[in-house]
């Protein structure tokens, strides 16, 4: 018989080859075989008398069927026993635990794992792996390390609920980073330290993490969903990045469309759904703050705000109030996204006196000081203006630096004694509007730029 041609490759760059025999007509075993149709019951008898050994190892394996405890040897596994004694042992809910190390390092799981309600005693390593169908680590507990470097999902994985005691590790090559074909659900762990969990070079854009604490977790370089992409979340801001958590639930930012306008239909179940998706975001504002990446961390600082601002529409009994909260919000969105954008708010100020000092020109404004002798003591215009000549462009201009100014002045409240004022009730009303406009946008401008401040200070100082 031929010799199975697979070799396991160690750590210290040593190789060994498996030593099993090869199928016919194939030149690797029934363990290695990349063949579907190998057949099912001789690799369930033949992997049971393999889980005896002392170490699990079923590297570069080929599952043809499904992986769960019912394929194992009982020696690879004890069953434990509840504090009273009696056996958790019920069909496929049978509580096991695993007392040696598991590899199964470059396997293929052709038709899914149900590996829920389970303890590892031992690590377990399961990097670049390749998980076809559906995948489940649910309730299961891990005492020591979990290794997933390098593996791929193509329908889904699911560790929810899931306990972890040691460090858990997802790493990938960052040149062969791309987006994740199935989900992958990290809902409701728990962690004895989060800052044992590890995600590098990952594409986050199909993860879910609703329920869990994600504000220690280490994520490096990782890409999250790009909303601009993304058609499904109306009303929602396009200028940062999206949790699938959110995206998933297909949440409507528009309130004229929001069940909000109809109290009986406000289901108690959606509030609930909106906290832990604003908890994911500010989870995540929080870790990368700490870890001084203050882009991702107002990234996630603009969808936390965006979830505030539509939990705003679910509280029934404050309506008038709420939507007032609601639209000021979304002014401030609009002015600064919420604070993160300095240069936004920048431009928008810069554009508002402009616009003012435009109107200014065509209601008219009068000369009320001589402190820079300034020869003309009115600005009055029609919308028929004439450009017949140069100089008459030259005045247009200079007139405009004029009301340049005094819209500056009216939107800054800087100088008490201005040059010129309006003459009717039209300007009247828009020095009014201007003086409001201007009474909101400064102090958020200034919050804006003292923000961009410190953040590069930290960097720098931190760094």
């Amino acid at each position: 018989m031929r010799t199975c041609n697979y070799y396991y490759k160690y750590a210290n760059g040593e190789s060994e080859q498996c030593g099993e025999d090869s199928l016919p007509n194939d030149d690797k075993c029934i363990f290695h075989s990349s063949n579907e149709n190998k057949d099912t019951n001789d690799f369930k008898e033949a992997f049971k008398k393999k889980t005896g050994v002392t170490e699990l190892d079923f590297a570069g394996y080929v599952f043809p069927v499904e992986v769960k405890n019912e394929i194992f040897n009982r020696d690879a596994g004890d069953a434990r026993e509840d504090p009273n004694d009696q056996k958790n042992i019920s069909g496929d809910s049978e509580i096991i635990t695993f007392n040696k190390k598991m590899i199964f390092k470059h396997a293929s799981f052709l038709k899914g794992i149900t590996f829920s309600n389970l303890i590892f005693k031992e690590s377990i390593d399961m990097s670049e792996c390749q998980f076809y169908e559906e995948c489940y680590f649910n309730e299961s507990e891990f005492k020591r390390e979990v290794i997933l470097d390098g593996s791929v999902v193509h329908n889904k994985l699911s560790f929810d609920k899931a306990k972890f005691s040691d460090t858990l590790s997802w790493e990938n090559d960052p040149s062969a980073i791309k987006a994740s074909e199935g989900e992958i659900s990290f809902t409701n762990i728990k962690v004895r330290d989060s800052e044992q969990i590890n995600f590098n070079h990952v594409d986050l854009s199909r993860w879910s993490f609703i329920g869990s604490d994600i504000s220690r977790i280490n994520f490096k370089f990782c890409a999250w969903t790009d909303s601009r992409s993304m058609k499904k979340c109306h009303g929602r801001s396009k200028s940062t990045s999206m949790l699938y958590d959110e995206l998933v639930q297909q949440l409507d930012y528009k309130p004229f469309r929001h069940k909000w306008l109809h109290p009986t239909n406000i289901d108690s179940k959606d509030s609930k759904k909106y906290d832990e998706i604003l908890s994911l975001y500010r989870g995540l504002r929080i870790n990368y703050e700490s870890k001084l990446q203050y882009q991702e961390a107002g990234a996630f600082h603009i969808g936390e705000m965006e979830v505030r601002r539509l939990l705003l529409l679910q509280n029934n009994k404050r309506k008038i109030i709420s939507c007032f909260e609601y639209f000021f919000m979304w002014f401030y969105k609009f002015l600064s996204d919420y604070g993160e954008n300095y240069l936004k708010i920048s431009g928008r100020f810069i554009a508002m006196v402009a616009i003012f000092a435009t109107l200014f020109m065509f209601t008219g404004l009068h000369k009320v000081h001589d402190n820079f002798n300034i020869s003309k003591g009115t600005i009055d215009y029609s919308l028929s203006l004439q450009l017949s000549s140069t100089e008459n462009i030259k005045e247009i201009l200079l007139d405009f630096s004029r009301s340049l100014a005094y819209s500056f002045s009216v939107a800054t409240i800087f100088l008490k004694n201005k040059q010129y004022t309006y003459k009717n009730e039209s300007g009247y009303y828009l020095f009014i509007l201007e003086s409001c406009f201007g009474a909101i946008m400064l102090p958020l401008l200034v919050l804006a730029v003292r923000r961009n401040f410190k953040r590069s200070t930290k960097e720098k100082i931190y760094g």
